[in-house]
């Protein structure tokens, strides 16, 4: 199966067209968007969505399922700049591993706690091999570099640890550890060690052989996480706050892999279209007032998923009052837990299900155009190339010039294949309709193995003006000028042999013009215009103008037996204005 060419069996009876601060976050004005409680970009959990102020305290409170075989959950604290690449500080919600001595010193490098800490690591004690390699090392000190590592505090009586490379991130006892079991720090204090207590903060009077919690911070490694969301296999009603985000992973890796492939969805305004090589998971995620919803279905093969679907289906939940989504509004993906342990998703498309292409036909004696306008969202270009199928310099009348467009769809967008019973039913139906200009036939539209849209035309070349008529009238010396009759149209030949009257603009007299209806000689006047109507089966080009030019000759007066006599004659500047 390649990537970006989905196929969709579908029901022949279907018509288609192409076509106060809080610590959790609460509903947002837009309808349908998930709440980061339950639904967290990567860029979500880096930037300052979820990490701690200075004082420690969050607006948003995130936390993910990572470790334990589902049993280790952690917060989500932002990036940490002293850790190379995507990623984000996370911190234990619970206590692990049970109670611990720290040693017997304050030496943390050499601690009993850290070592523990580094078998839970190492040992795979807590996190496969597929979760400790997005592990990353945090430097906490010149001298340690560790994934998993005690948090610090400044003094005895705060209320705030710090986590992160050498101490970036403050941790508030309010918001992050006032409902857990006294844990060890790794900060000295005189001959013994710091350890936070819920209600009362960071003391330091605790013997090294006294037993206290492992509450202990991390790096995750987010360069190929796409999302974390609290749907999980079997979801289908309400989310809450108290629902925990799983990491979703880039699939995409799998491309090209047959039994790993995860597969394509895409959507429009109605529906959703799913192709998968096995069997996969769907999901809609979305938000209806202040009640976070998820949608699930299980997909083996081929599947369309309408709007009206997901809402009969959410109607079946009390507590949900859906009569109307906005699946763009909604975060859809499809995914599967690799042999690794971790979700592997693919996130969802907005199908381009028409596109508006305007095309100029050849014209008659000039080179072939390359350009086109094409006024379509999620297109990269707006000015596609066209390709000609021609040696012709330049275009020759009535000939029949075969081209074709590629269009290539923007990150997020999707061309789609329809297919009914794996027959090409139509791509893009809606392209045949929409692709403008004069003489156009579209032969065929198809969707490209790389995902781009290739329109192939055919166009006919329009005539072309080569002779214009340059207009020409001679008067008696004398006659006034508002006896002159200037011409409203002049006659035209076109490449095709065939003869136009066309109309032109308002005469404008040369600047030169100074017609002396006393004078004797002979007198020539010229006056300019443009083409003014040109029809839609003609074409003229002419950047340097003027159009036509009209010559007025005013004869010299009659004389008799005056044989040597001199005529003074205007010869008028012709240059164009």
């Amino acid at each position: 199966m390649k990537r970006n060419a989905a196929l969709l069996i579908i029901s022949l009876l279907l018509l288609i067209t192409i076509l106060p601060v809080s610590i959790y976050a609460e509903g947002e004005d837009t309808p349908d968007t998930p709440d980061v409680s339950v639904y967290a970009t990567k860029e979500q959990m880096m930037d300052d969505t979820f990490a701690p102020n200075a004082d420690g305290t969050a607006e948003n409170i995130g936390i993910i399922e990572f470790g334990g075989n589902g049993n280790l959950q952690w917060y989500i604290l932002g990036k940490d700049t002293g850790v190379n690449g995507e990623n984000t500080v996370i911190f234990a919600v619970n206590n692990m591993g049970g109670e611990c001595l720290f040693g017997d010193n304050n030496d943390y490098v050499n601690s009993e706690i850290r070592a523990k800490m580094n078998d839970m690591v190492n040992n795979n004690y807590y996190f496969t091999s597929a979760e400790n390699s997005i592990l990353n090392e945090t430097p906490i000190s010149d001298k340690i570099n560790d994934k998993l590592y005690s948090l610090h505090a400044d003094d005895i009586g705060k209320t705030i640890i710090k986590a992160g490379s050498y101490n970036q991130i403050s941790i508030a006892m309010e918001n992050y550890w006032n409902n857990t079991v006294p844990f060890w720090l790794r900060t000295p204090y005189n001959n013994t060690v710091m350890h936070a207590k819920r209600d009362v903060g960071t003391l330091g009077t605790v013997g090294y052989s006294t037993p206290l919690g492992v509450h202990p911070a991390a790096n995750l490694n987010l360069s190929n996480v796409l999302f974390a969301s609290a749907a999980k296999d079997g979801s289908l009603g309400p989310l809450n706050k108290e629902d925990l985000m799983l990491l979703r992973f880039d699939g995409s890796i799998f491309d090209d892999i047959d039994d790993k492939e995860i597969g394509e969805v895409s959507y429009d305004t109605n529906n959703i279209y799913v192709t998968v090589p096995g069997e996969r998971q769907l999901f809609v995620q979305g938000r209806n007032g202040n009640q976070n919803w998820v949608y699930n279905v299980n997909i083996a093969a081929y599947g369309l998923i309408t709007k009206d679907n997901i809402i009969d289906d959410l109607k079946g939940n009390v507590s949900l009052s859906l009569t109307d989504i906005d699946l763009s509004k909604c975060k859809i993906w499809i995914e599967r837990k690799d042999s690794d342990g971790l979700l592997y998703a693919v996130e969802a498309k907005e199908a381009i299900s028409s596109v508006d292409i305007s095309v100029e036909p050849p014209v008659a004696g000039y080179p072939l155009t390359t350009n086109a306008v094409c006024n379509t969202t999620g297109i990269d270009s707006t000015m596609p190339l066209i390709t000609w199928y021609a040696t012709d310099e330049t275009a020759i009348y009535s000939k029949t010039y075969k081209a074709s467009i590629t269009l290539t769809p923007k990150t997020g967008y999707v061309f789609v294949n329809m297919y009914i019973a794996g027959e090409l039913l139509q791509t893009s139906a809606a392209v045949k309709d929409s692709i403008k200009g004069e003489n156009v036939k579209v032969e065929d539209v198809k969707v490209n193995e790389d995902g781009t849209l290739t329109v192939k035309f055919d166009l006919t070349a329009k005539d072309s003006i080569i002779g214009i008529e340059q207009p020409a009238l001679t008067y008696e010396n004398g006659t006034p000028i508002d006896e002159f009759k200037f011409p409203d149209k002049v006659k035209v030949t076109g490449y095709s042999g065939k003869e136009y009257q066309l109309v032109i603009f308002p005469w404008e007299a040369h600047r030169d013009n100074n017609y002396d209806p006393e004078c004797k000689d002979e007198q020539t006047l010229v006056y300019l215009s443009g083409l003014k109507e040109i029809p839609g089966g003609l074409d003229y080009r002419n950047p340097d103008g003027p159009d036509v030019k009209l010559t007025i000759t005013i004869k010299a007066a009659k004389t008799s037996n005056n044989t040597s006599g001199n005529h003074n004659v205007i010869i008028p500047d012709t240059s164009v204005r």
